[in-house]
């Protein structure tokens, strides 16, 4: 996953003859190529814990249509975004258009926080424990945790 965003870049700008559609279809042939063999083969070595479930494909069978149709309508908005990005490399540069495309977890804590007030709750422990800051925290996390307060 690390090394497509590059060599997509690589192929479409000078080294290769790949538009961004075909840059698309290369790499969701290889999300649907690899996808069984991680549910099937490395799901059940990692599952088991109480922190990580064994996948049951007889209960993913058993699910209503409702939930497979809410996923693939969430694969269908991923596609659209991915070659909306790729579509918009050629214009503004791979690099600007990567990072763009990459800044999805911000706005969607920025949903969190204004839209649906997540943690609008909290109890003083735990604002406290959010505004403690660490070593090894990120910027953000202080940002998200002077908004909480």
């Amino acid at each position: 996953m690390s090394l497509w965003s590059p060599l997509s870049a690589f192929s479409m700008t000078g080294g290769g003859c790949l538009t961004p559609y075909s840059s698309f279809l290369v790499f969701a042939t290889g999300v649907c190529c690899t996808t069984p063999l991680v549910c099937l083969f490395v799901r059940p070595l990692l599952g088991g814990t109480e922190f990580e479930p064994k996948f049951d494909f007889e209960a993913y069978a058993r699910a209503p249509i409702t939930s497979h149709g809410m996923g693939c309508l969430g694969g269908m908005v991923w596609a659209l975004g991915t070659v909306s990005s790729l579509i918009s490399g050629k214009t503004i540069g791979m690099a600007l258009s990567y990072s763009i495309g990459q800044s999805a977890p911000m706005v969607a804590t920025l949903w969190g926080l204004f839209l649906y007030k997540e943690f609008g709750e909290l109890g003083f422990e735990t604002r406290t424990v959010t505004n403690t800051p660490t070593p090894h925290s990120q910027p953000l996390t202080h940002a998200h945790a002077r908004l909480v307060w």
